[in-house]
């Protein structure tokens, strides 16, 4: 399992996107990984949640991990959250149901990454955010066939509703270059369908993924898709 971190100005736009889908969608619980790709930085996508008052949880796949994750929140002056030991994050039941669910860069770490992101979507009970490598960015590392988006975008549609999909980090010349204009507008986000420009500079692609409400039926094809092998 691979992990390369993120850096600092990216990791604050996954706060600022996740926060920001977090109070549209009224989120009153979140969970965070387990399989997190900015492995530099555990748990630390859901700070501005939990600076917020609303109740985090973390999960990690090694005790080792939890000592981190602790150190991280107080860093930053906010309350250890709660934490979840996961041996195998695609056992069932492993993960607890919260109404939102943070994935980041979980292709590039986890060989079943669909069945990953199944398993995570059953567990999110209104929302399910996924955060990828841009695989179109110059000089990106991603590639074929599991971070194609694509590809990708076929799992999410199967797993849930996917509400909208942008690009994050997007550099702050691109904005002044095409004269973005929105009011409200994130500083760093441009929702798709974007222009050529953000899409070979945006180092990160987010999904929104609605997975709520469902019916017992589809919850029943939810569990099966976590199961089928890739």
């Amino acid at each position: 399992m691979a992990h390369s971190g993120l850096g600092t100005a990216q990791r604050t736009s996954i706060r600022r996107y996740v926060d920001r889908v977090g109070a549209q969608y009224g989120a009153q619980s979140v969970l965070d990984g387990p399989v997190d790709g900015a492995s530099d930085e555990r748990g630390g996508h859901s700070w501005a949640l939990a600076a917020r008052g609303i109740p985090v949880t973390v999960a990690v796949m090694r005790a080792d991990d939890e000592a981190m994750v602790r150190k991280g929140y107080v860093a930053a002056g906010l309350k250890p959250p709660e934490l979840c030991c996961v041996a195998d994050p695609l056992a069932p039941r492993a993960l607890p149901e919260v109404d939102l669910v943070i994935s980041v860069d979980a292709p590039r770490c986890l060989s079943e990454w669909r069945q990953y992101l199944a398993v995570l979507a059953r567990a999110a009970r209104k929302v399910l955010v996924v955060i990828v490598r841009n695989p179109e960015q110059i000089l990106s590392r991603a590639g074929p066939p599991s971070r194609d988006t694509r590809e990708l975008t076929r799992v999410l549609w199967g797993v849930g509703r996917v509400r909208e999909h942008a690009y994050l980090g997007v550099p702050s010349w691109v904005f002044a270059l095409q004269h973005f204009r929105g009011a409200g507008a994130m500083q760093d986000v441009v929702q798709s369908p974007a222009g050529m420009a953000v899409r070979l500079v945006a180092p990160l692609h987010a999904f929104v993924v609605d997975t709520s409400p469902r019916t017992p039926q589809a919850r029943r094809r939810l569990g099966l898709a976590a199961t089928i092998p890739s």
